[in-house]
This record gives structure tokens, sequence and C-alpha cells, in this order.
């Protein structure tokens, strides 16, 4: 395997679980060139950081590490990166004072599509 370049970040909420955001190019470290020439790179920039990466396509790989992800998660290829964002921040007054705490919204079926919804964290 070659460099496994990811990024993470954390979002501490007040009073509740934290939540967390993952990117990474792929599993592998590998990349495709133009001529089709699979290749690494030290470049910690040289993938696109996605929240959902491609499967791995060897049988090796497939029979061991995929069936350890599956261990934890039943979705190994992709992490969620709507979940941070159904929280609200707290309504403050003018003296800094919280009014009101806005709890974790959770949508109902078909209401993912709102993205009126959609605060945390911006």
């Amino acid at each position: 395997m070659g460099l496994l370049p990811s990024f993470a970040i954390k979002f501490l909420i007040d009073g509740h679980k934290s939540e967390n955001l993952f990117a990474m190019p792929n599993f592998t470290g590998k990349y495709i060139d133009d001529d089709g020439d699979e290749y690494t790179s030290w470049n910690f920039f040289e993938g696109t950081f996605k929240s959902r990466v491609e499967p791995f396509q060897d049988q090796c790989h497939i029979r061991t590490m995929e069936n350890k992800f599956l261990e934890g998660n039943n979705r190994p290829y992709m992490t969620s990166v709507v979940r941070p964002a159904y929280w609200s921040t707290k309504k403050l007054a003018d003296d800094g004072e919280t009014i009101e705490t806005v709890p974790h919204y959770k949508p109902e079926k078909g209401e993912a599509k709102d993205y009126s919804k959609y605060q945390f964290p911006f």
C-alpha cells in the first residue's frame, strides 16, 4: 500500500455525543494516470478527498480488509456527512445567555432533502 492520506473533523457538541466528518481519496493509496498506469504519490493532495470511496477490486483485499471493516460497519466505503448537519446552534440573548437549546433534529422519512433543516455547523 502507498501513502494513505485522510482528513477528519470532530464537532464537539455541549451535552451530546460528538459528530465526525471523515474523508480520504481511496483505501489503497494508488492512483491511475492518463495512460491507465497505476502509481503512488507522496503528495498529500494528489487525490480528491471524498466521503465515499471506491470498493476494493481484488479478492485478497475483499477477503481480508473488507470483511474486517464489515464487522464494525455495514457500509465500509462511505461515511455520512448529513448527520452533523442536523444539529442547530443555541439561541442566545443579547447578553450571551442561552435562551433555548435546540435539540438534535431527526428527520422524518422524505425530509432529508429539505435543506432548510440543515443548520450545523453552518
